[in-house]
């Protein structure tokens, strides 16, 4: 009777732990399907949609409006990880009690008590197991169902569809946007986001031209790698077979029919894209992707304008020329590089490398990402150098220096967190953390567009006298400052419809500005840095440009991961929350702290469509054998596991 009573105990404790477990499932369901419980629409009414706006209809009401929906978004994101934190913690308790009760229950009863030649106890234990997954697998089933409600209520409700949710959204940063719910919805999956066969609805030949070409740029590849590698020529059966295997497969690809649901989505999802595009050119709006914070910002074109200039004037970077300059430059470049061959400076491999193809070049032009998560939303110029005169230059000069830059300054060089975070610990452990320590950071506002040209052209060959010698792998330093001034002054290009030209600073979006920035700060630095030393302070960079010991996250930067529907190869997905996980592991340096991130994760995925299932799976793959057997949800509840885990992945070295 005695027996009876404590099985029945545990039982009701593995029941209740169970029933928390479903509410807590539901609630994914609900963030899932963006459809929050209604306690959160009575946050949002405390800042209803119909109190009081100011009597201003410009862009600080727009500022207003958009500050309004992060307050809302943060505050319910906050409010979800409190939900999360308080369900997690009363399934632990749970699982606290049973395993406490069974240990009691294990002392009291000796496993000499057998029932059909097993031990008592082994005996509940399995029947606990197969109970347990008779309930889940009741929860599932119950889920799904209740995944069907929630998502035929939320298409019905035009008040929550209203709601700020807690998704990932579009930045919209005008007053009057012209998009419907549904162009906004497919805005905020975001740039990385990929329209699922979109081949399909193009007619055959093209989609058969398509695979051609597609055939031929990897023929070509293939053949130079094997060229470079073996250093000869591959078979052309060989290589004819190939290409033959590589296009039946495309063909199969691309040529099969779809399933009528996926030829709708596809249809969709294109007239979609076709009506964002031609609104947007209506209401002279530009989208654009947000810069470092996430997610895609739509605001107006004469704003871009307005701010573009202002900047030209602020940095004096930039002269407006009355012609285009691409003829000129391709002369330029070209007689300058038959100047170095003649000489003998340039091999005659190098200067095949490096020579303009003028069918092939194209004039470099100017865009600019915004930054919302700044006062005023400013714009950083970004320069597409792709197809530029100067484009082989600037990746043959960073292919040659970037090496030795890295290599002379990695120790005042912080590759990501976890190397700033184990600099700090044998910082520590050396004595020198005191009380009256200070942390400092600063940042250089426009450094691309200060860089004086000539001076960074000599303090380039400066380092490179320093630390390699007169040349690098065959190439005078003279050649590489002719090489390096190639690139700065030969670098025009388009915006809006107008010709300019850079002459101050180089180009961003130029691998070579990269690599020529760090060595202009290296000589600015470098007196600091030994004064620094010899009071063994620490001093370094991080060209990521935010330094951290923890994980951060920009307070209005939005939770943007590629979404789960997006057309990306399905790597990509398992390959972002192994990333997330491992990212947070190493970077918190407190149980609390990491799983604060861990919660951050989970919502962030449910916010772009990662259905649980997977997300515990993957969560399991990542934390291993450091999850209890027991444990229903993918966590870690014991500290010294995740230290043990976290010293593991600390010990691994991070790439440079």
């Amino acid at each position: 009777m005695i027996q009876r009573e404590v099985l029945q105990q545990l039982i009701d404790l593995k029941r209740a732990q169970l029933e928390v477990y479903e509410e807590f499932t539901m609630l994914e369901q609900r963030i899932l399907y963006q459809f929050l419980p209604p306690n959160f629409d009575q946050f949002e009414k405390i800042t209803a949609p119909g109190f009081y706006w100011p009597p201003i209809a410009d862009c600080t009401l727009v500022l207003i409006k958009r500050k309004r929906r992060t307050i809302l978004k943060q505050g319910k994101r906050t409010l979800l990880n409190i939900f999360y934190a308080a369900y997690e913690y009363k399934i632990e308790e749970y699982e606290q009690q049973y395993q406490q009760g069974l240990k009691e229950f294990q002392s009291r009863f000796p496993n000499t008590i057998q029932i059909n030649e097993i031990s008592l106890i082994d005996a509940f234990k399995a029947y606990i197991v197969l109970h347990t997954n008779r309930i889940i697998h009741d929860i599932l089933n119950k889920i799904a169902h209740f995944r069907e409600i929630i998502a035929q209520r939320y298409q019905r409700s035009s008040s929550t569809k209203k709601m700020v949710g807690v998704s990932p959204e579009v930045t919209i940063d005008v007053l009057h946007c012209p998009f419907k719910a549904d162009e906004l919805s497919y805005l905020s999956l975001g740039e990385s986001y990929i329209r699922p066969n979109q081949s399909a609805l193009r007619r055959e030949e093209h989609r058969e031209t398509q695979i051609k070409n597609e055939v031929e740029d990897i023929r070509e590849k293939v053949h130079r790698q094997i060229k470079n590698y073996c250093q000869r020529e591959p078979p052309k059966a060989m290589m004819d077979h190939y290409c033959e295997l590589v296009g039946s497969r495309l063909r199969q690809r691309f040529m099969a029919p779809l399933s009528y649901v996926d030829f709708m989505r596809a249809q969709r999802e294109f007239r979609l894209v076709k009506s964002i595009r031609r609104k947007a050119r209506k209401a002279k709006l530009i989208i654009r992707v947000c810069d470092k914070g996430g997610g895609l910002h739509i605001g107006s074109k004469s704003d871009y304008e307005r701010k573009a200039a202002k900047y030209r004037e602020d940095t004096k970077a930039y002269q407006e020329l009355s012609y285009n300059p691409l003829k000129e430059m391709i002369t330029n470049v070209t007689n300058a590089l038959n100047v170095m061959k003649q000489t003998k400076e340039l091999t005659n491999d190098n200067y095949s490398r490096l020579v303009p193809n003028p069918e092939h070049v194209k004039l470099s032009y100017k865009y600019y990402n915004p930054k919302p998560h700044k006062k005023g939303t400013p714009l950083r110029p970004i320069m597409n150098t792709i197809k530029a005169v100067a484009r082989p230059i600037s990746d043959f000069l960073d292919e040659l220096i970037r090496p030795i830059y890295d290599e002379y300054n990695k120790d005042n060089t912080f590759t990501d967190g976890v190397d700033l975070i184990k600099c700090l610990e044998n910082y520590a452990a050396n004595g020198h953390l005191k009380p009256e320590t200070l942390f400092c950071t600063f940042d250089i506002n426009n450094l691309y567009t200060m860089l004086p040209q000539d001076e960074a052209i000599r303090i380039l060959g400066d380092f490179l006298r320093q630390h390699v010698g007169e040349r690098v792998k065959g190439v005078s330093i003279a050649t590489i400052q002719k090489l390096a001034e190639l690139v700065l002054k030969e670098n025009a290009f388009i915006y809006d419809n107008k010709f300019y030209k850079q002459i101050i600073g180089g180009a961003m979006g130029s691998p070579f500005t990269l690599t020529l920035a760090n060595i202009f700060m290296w000589h600015w630095e470098k007196r600091w840095v030994r004064r620094q030393q010899s009071k063994k302070e620490i001093y370094g960079r991080n060209n990521n440009g935010v330094l951290y010991t923890s994980v951060y996250h920009k307070p209005s930067a939005e939770p943007c991961v590629v979404p789960f529907i997006s057309d990306h190869p399905r790597y990509t997905f398992s390959n972002i929350i192994q990333t997330a996980l491992v990212r947070a592991i190493r970077y918190s340096s407190t149980f609390a702290a990491f799983n604060i991130e861990r919660r951050a994760i989970r919502l962030m995925l449910l916010c772009n469509g990662y259905p649980s299932t997977y997300i515990d799976q993957q969560f399991r793959k990542v934390f291993g054998n450091s999850i209890s057997s027991t444990s229903i949800l993918p966590l870690i509840d014991n500290e010294g596991q995740f230290s043990e885990l976290r010293n593991k992945l600390m010990g691994q070295t991070t790439s440079r």
